[in-house]
């Protein structure tokens, strides 16, 4: 999996075989890690950043523009395959990622958020479908984090929204009640979430 990132340095970040790397604009590539089975990124203006999983559900942050400092993530949460990356207003980089399932009750969402260092980690929400393409997040202007998920069993779509001011998520809104999967938000204005029934 490669994604193109497109800064001044970064032309993009890719997996293969286990082994992450970013592609600088010259066409130096830089290993980051060797054991990664999963990632994420976004960037901050001319700084990437990346939050990779390894192996053992260990998270690894990277950020930089042509060198890349990186430090271990506590979760707090085992990690269950799918994370997103988003960046705010601020500058700020916020993490969604879901957990590992429990029996029979499906994922829970987390969210951390890093601001020159990552704060604990927060439950969004219980009783999501442990799916890596079952919930996106975007990033609105006027300053709220968009999240929209599937939910274990029905596969009902739900809404909330972080709000960076107050700190705070929203209550679940249903927008679907019939089972639908793979929601996608579309970035602009106006921000556009597209998913399949």
């Amino acid at each position: 999996m490669r994604v193109q990132v497109g800064t001044t340095y970064v032309e993009s970040v890719g997996l293969i075989s286990g082994r992450l790397g970013v592609t600088l604009a010259d066409g130096r590539q830089t290993i980051l890690l060797q054991d990664a089975g999963d990632f994420a990124v976004t960037r901050a203006g001319e700084t990437v950043h990346i939050v990779a999983f390894d192996q053992n559900g260990s998270a690894w942050h990277f950020h930089g523009q042509v060198t890349f400092a990186s430090s271990k993530v506590d979760l707090e949460h085992e990690y269950g395959q799918g994370s997103v990356l988003v960046t705010d207003g601020g500058g700020n980089v916020h993490l969604v990622f879901l957990t590992q399932p429990s029996k029979g009750q499906g994922a829970s969402l987390c969210h951390q958020t890093f601001s020159g260092a990552w704060g604990k980690a927060m439950v969004i929400s219980t009783h999501i479908r442990p799916d890596k393409w079952g919930f996106s997040a975007s990033w609105d202007p006027d300053g709220f984090l968009h999240l929209a998920y599937t939910s274990h069993g029905d596969g009902h779509l739900l809404y909330r929204a972080f709000s960076t001011e107050q700190k705070t998520w929203s209550g679940a809104v249903p927008l679907v009640t019939h089972a639908c999967r793979n929601p996608l938000f579309f970035p602009g204005d106006p921000l556009v979430l597209a998913w399949i029934s």
